[in-house]
């Protein structure tokens, strides 16, 4: 679980304003997706069950709204980074980068922010941070 402050809390705000103005600006041609079957909340666990099924552009009632999209909609997905990390090492020329090394950054802005240890060990899941 990741803790959310009021700040990432804004930014999200802002992120789902623009993509109900980019909604109306697409009109028809804003790229929904949707699922057979609701996604569940099961709060007593505080987890997600992800929608059973497959998602696709087929309408139903259960409308998914991903929180990375481009401005006409279309999911944004993790291979899609992974495609510009290879450009940025292979095509750039920066040989030291790799998808992995943007972990490596986000857990070194936040030991630079401040954040304690534990935080960032559970953010990123990993048992014991290595002091360098």
């Amino acid at each position: 679980m990741i803790n959310i402050d009021d700040t990432l809390i804004e930014i999200l705000k802002r992120k789902k304003e623009r993509q109900e103005e980019n909604k109306k600006k697409y009109k028809e041609y804003y790229i929904r997706y949707f699922s057979d079957n609701p996604i569940i909340f099961n709060t007593s666990k505080e987890e997600i069950v992800q929608p059973l099924g497959k998602i696709t552009e087929t309408i139903t009632e259960n409308e998914v709204h991903f929180l990375m999209v481009r401005n006409n909609g279309s999911y944004i997905s993790s291979r899609t980074m992974q495609h510009c990390s290879r450009v940025i090492h292979d095509k750039l020329g920066f040989k030291e980068f790799n998808f992995h090394s943007l972990r490596h950054t986000h857990s070194t802005m936040l030991k630079e922010a401040g954040a304690p240890d534990s935080y960032i060990q559970k953010r990123l899941g990993i048992q014991k941070l290595i002091q360098l």
